[in-house]
């Protein structure tokens, strides 16, 4: 069955995340071993605090704040001074990622087949749309964590397609860039292609991806 709706996430499936922020932390790192092993303590942070805040039920927290606080407790650890304008500096820089070689070039043949678009990722609904903005495709649909009021892998994040739609989980087709973003698409009845670019499994292997390939072009064999 043809899905009514391909979905994509940003951050990993079609952002590269570490070219992006590497050479900025490096200004303030010094060099780029100590910038990476900074990035990657921001980035598991920030995922952390995205699931002990969808957990303690306390409101949602934008995941601009949850970006900047990350920073801050990552900046902290690694014994690393950044004044106050290049934190805001290396948070804005969420904005302006840049996409993996081939996203665009395949997002825009999935377009071209007939499928509808949307990106479902964690972000804010204006970070998600300043990124995809930079792609120069117009998207169908933008689903957020912010719409949904908590954060991957919860399933009402998921749900958002079915819910704004009118159509079922399993008739969505998730793009997904990580082990935990596959496990929740699976768990909430979509199906899941994963862009699995460092060749990681899943946890459970009763929720692993459909399909899988090292980048984006192999969506288009799943597509044809």
């Amino acid at each position: 069955m043809k899905p009514d709706l391909v979905t994509f996430d940003v951050y990993s499936a079609l952002f590269d995340i570490a070219t992006s922020l590497v050479p900025r932390l490096v200004t303030w790192c010094g060099d780029e071993r100590r910038a990476r092993a900074l990035l990657t303590e921001w980035r598991r942070l920030q995922l952390q605090y995205t699931l002990i805040a969808t957990l303690l039920q306390r409101g949602h927290i934008s995941f601009r704040v949850v970006t900047r606080r990350a920073l801050d407790v990552a900046l902290h650890r690694a014994g690393v001074h950044v004044d106050e304008q290049g934190r805001e500096d290396l948070v804005a820089a969420w904005d302006t990622l840049t996409p993996w070689p081939e996203a665009v070039d395949v997002v825009r043949e999935v377009r071209a087949r007939g499928y509808p678009i949307a990106v479902l990722s964690n972000g804010d609904e204006a970070m998600l749309r300043a990124l995809t903005g930079r792609l120069g495709i117009a998207f169908d649909h933008v689903f957020a964590a912010d719409q949904a009021g908590v954060y991957k892998p919860h399933p009402a994040i998921y749900h958002l397609p079915a819910r704004r739609l009118g159509i079922e989980p399993a008739q969505v087709l998730h793009v997904a860039g990580s082990a935990r973003d596959v496990m929740g698409a699976k768990a909430a009845g979509l199906r899941c292609f994963w862009v699995n670019r460092s060749g990681d499994r899943v946890l459970d292997p009763a929720l692993n991806a459909d399909a899988s390939a090292a980048d984006l072009t192999g969506l288009l064999a799943v597509l044809e």
